[in-house]
């Protein structure tokens, strides 16, 4: 799938739009649009329009759109296919910034890695995984906790997957950045994605 993220006044997104601080090291685009093309096996583009909702700690789609490509059309079957949260989750990464260096440059999640999977570059996981709960810790977590929180994905298993921990661990070493401030104004609710 191929995506294209922008703010709402079109222009594509950059850090300079990630304008809203969260927790202690990130800051996100507020609102913006993607359109994702080339989704395979959806007759269609889709297009969502993404707020950060206060309440919900996360990105929410305010209003999703979709646009038949040529020879096909949009119908209750089709529809079927529509994965609007799919969409969100690889518009996400593009909308939330971080600060690897005290005073350094602001860099989109996105930049850290080519991987879709993984969110850090794996010399950094490496680097986490052996030391004892430092504070790059607890900001490693913040980082993959928030790419998975803000766009809805289950951030426990993203915090496993990314660190190659047991989910008891995970939960533990979120457990702690969280006590330390790090995940203020992150949350995830737990339950069935709608349109899963």
């Amino acid at each position: 799938m191929k995506i294209d993220v922008r703010s709402l006044t079109g222009a594509k997104v950059t850090v300079r739009h990630a304008t809203r601080p969260i927790g202690t090291g990130l800051r996100i685009v507020p609102e913006f649009r993607a359109m994702a093309t080339d989704q395979p096996d959806v007759p269609f583009d889709t297009a969502i329009h993404a707020r950060f909702d206060e309440r919900a700690g996360r990105y929410v789609i305010a209003e999703a759109t979709y646009t038949a490509r040529e020879g096909a059309e949009i119908n209750a079957v089709t529809l079927r296919k529509a994965r609007t949260a799919d969409v969100l989750k690889a518009a996400a990464p593009e909308c939330i910034t971080l600060n690897l260096m005290d005073g350094g440059k602001w860099i989109k999640a996105s930049e850290l890695t080519t991987s879709r999977e993984r969110v850090l570059p794996w010399f950094i996981v490496d680097m986490v995984r052996q030391r004892k709960n430092t504070e790059r810790r607890m900001e490693a977590v913040e980082i993959v906790y928030g790419v998975a929180a803000l766009s809805n994905q289950p951030p426990t298993q993203a915090v496993q997957r990314e660190f190659g921990i047991p989910h008891r661990t995970a939960a533990d070493w979120i457990s702690k950045a969280r006590e330390a401030g790090h995940l203020e104004g992150m949350s995830y609710i737990a339950g069935r994605r709608v349109d899963g």
